[in-house]
């Protein structure tokens, strides 16, 4: 089985193609796309949708958009949950949800699809189980416009199960890759959620959709040169150190540089 999670973002490019978000910009392309996920017909991929929840927000953003939904949402027996991703879902099922996603990639090869420098981390307490991880890069930015070159990137290998964080373009690659064969699910924010639900971490929308790293000296001399690379992560800021010496210093300051991608101090 895999799942596709519509949340106030896809649903409201679903409705407006005129619509931006903050990491995706609506087009009629995109529109298109995700209204064709809501009336998939795939009975592999579940779709999710926000549960029954009644505050300010989704009611305002329901009712600015409904009038147009109504028409493409189609009367289903079984709907996926979208908020099982989120630190609400963790407060309410604590381990017993921690435990059913880690159910999901027990002893499984991940392949994770995610932004290029995504604040995506796959922390312990999530995927300490899986066999091994390995990634594919989209944009950071309007990933949907690189949605094609992503998804002959995933036919072209072996895949077990693919992770998706992704945002709207998420969605629409999750019911893709179902229709191709494979199964895929879309966790967003998932590691980031966990973090704020268990550990008081900041919600995910607060933090960077790109990390951010800095080089921070705290030690030369001997020649040695000792950095702090400080970034941020789910749990906010991380650090560890890194050592250049004498030796063939260029080299590695410029091969640190380039694995890092920093220029000069620091990217975002």
């Amino acid at each position: 089985m895999s799942f596709a999670r519509f949340g106030d973002g896809e649903l409201g490019l679903a409705a407006d193609p005129n619509r931006n978000i903050r990491f995706q910009r609506g087009s009629m392309d995109l529109a298109r796309a995700l209204r064709g996920v809501l009336n998939s017909k795939n009975e592999s991929l579940l779709l999710g949708m926000p549960g029954v929840v009644v505050d300010v927000f989704w009611m305002t953003s329901l009712a600015r958009y409904w009038g147009v939904l109504s028409s493409v949402i189609p009367a289903r027996s079984l709907w996926g949950d979208s908020t099982c991703t989120r630190a609400s879902a963790f407060k309410r099922d604590g381990s017993a949800l921690v435990d059913a996603w880690r159910a999901c990639w027990d002893s499984r090869h991940l392949t994770v699809v995610t932004g290029r420098g995504s604040r995506f981390e796959p922390i312990g307490e999530l995927f300490s189980n899986v066999k091994d991880i390995s990634y594919v890069e989209a944009e950071p930015k309007h990933a949907f416009g690189d949605l094609h070159r992503v998804q002959e990137t995933i036919s072209a290998q072996e895949n077990d199960l693919i992770l998706i964080a992704l945002g709207p373009a998420g969605t629409v690659l999750a019911s893709n890759l179902a229709d191709a064969g494979m199964q895929a699910l879309d966790i967003g924010h998932l590691p980031n959620s966990y973090v704020e639900a268990f550990e008081g971490g900041p919600r995910p929308e607060s933090l960077p959709f790109v990390r951010c790293e800095f080089l921070v000296p705290v030690f030369w001399g001997l020649g040695t040169v000792v950095f702090r690379v400080v970034g941020t992560g789910p749990r906010g800021a991380t650090a560890r150190t890194v050592s250049l010496t004498r030796l063939g210093w260029s080299v590695r300051w410029l091969c640190a540089c380039r694995s890092l991608r920093y220029v000069f101090g620091g990217r975002c």
